[in-house]
């Protein structure tokens, strides 16, 4: 993930615009599968692990995918991207759209205690990362994706609200004695 960031900044630094999708986007999509287990783990009162919420992000995440291409059907259609890169740019909004559905799902299900702020910031910068990547998705099919705008400052949100929730998880944790 933070090769694939370090790769961006330079890009944007030399003013390059390479071909989407590119080899670090799999970082984000490998990040976007770890944050659905840590949000399955957050909150369980087990710590054994099944395959019901693996069952439960896929059934999520078809249901997701479905809207998405409801909601980006003309922007698929008129795409500007190859097939390959549209079917990614869809998978974006889709795979993180389903993460922050399914944070929302373990949020009914499970009693977070002192844990629940935290999670609460992480869902935040999930939201974040999921609207962004809706509009990058769409901007880059239609061939008006440019550096900067309301995706970056959302990016540079999320990373913020996780940070921000990294810190207070460890805090709360120290106040209570966990380890």
């Amino acid at each position: 993930y933070a090769a694939g960031n370090i790769y961006y900044l330079y890009c944007a630094i030399v003013e390059f615009v390479p071909a989407f999708p590119t080899l670090p986007e799999a970082a984000y999509f490998a990040m976007a599968l770890f944050f659905a287990r840590g949000m399955s783990q957050f909150g369980s009162p087990s710590r054994t692990t099944t395959w019901v919420p693996l069952y439960n992000f896929v059934l999520t995440y078809c249901a997701i995918a479905v809207s998405c291409l409801f909601l980006l059907h003309q922007a698929i259609e008129d795409s500007v991207l190859t097939p390959f890169g549209s079917i990614v740019a869809v998978m974006y909004p889709s795979l993180w759209l389903s993460v922050v559905a399914f944070g929302i799902i373990s949020l009914s299900l499970y009693n977070y205690g002192n844990r629940l702020f935290p999670y609460v910031l992480l869902l935040g910068a999930i939201g974040a990362e999921a609207i962004a990547d809706f509009v990058y998705a769409y901007r880059l099919m239609n061939g008006t994706y440019t550096l900067g705008g309301i995706t970056q400052i959302l990016w540079v949100a999320s990373a913020g609200l996780i940070g921000w929730a990294a810190l207070e998880g460890l805090f709360r944790r120290s106040m209570s004695g966990d380890t």
